[in-house]
């Protein structure tokens, strides 16, 4: 029940915390999502393991995943307009940490 709201919620969540470690809690998150804070750290869990807590992309991970999801709307008949995204997506040494 409601499974691809928990796993948006979830991937939202990991991702407010990748890009911002002072963000919303997981109180907040499981309030606006329905569900119990219990299920959501359970949720957020597994779903790092899942990743192997590899949360960012290659710039090649990144482009071919765009090719995939472009192929996939030109095939549906869809103008997915990604052909201006950015490709130069960086990397996790960009970032500098901030004290």
């Amino acid at each position: 029940e409601r499974n691809v709201h928990r796993l948006f919620a979830v991937c939202l969540l990991v991702g407010f915390k990748f890009v911002d470690d002072d963000t919303c809690t997981n109180e907040f998150f499981a309030h606006v999502a329905g569900m119990s804070v219990k299920e959501l750290n359970q949720l957020e869990k597994q779903f790092m393991l899942v990743l192997d807590w590899h949360v960012t992309a290659t710039e090649m991970e990144f482009k071919k995943n765009l090719h995939f999801i472009e192929a996939q709307g030109t095939e549906e008949g869809e103008d997915l307009c990604f052909s201006d995204a950015p490709t130069d997506v960086g990397s996790s040494d960009d970032f500098e940490e901030s004290s």
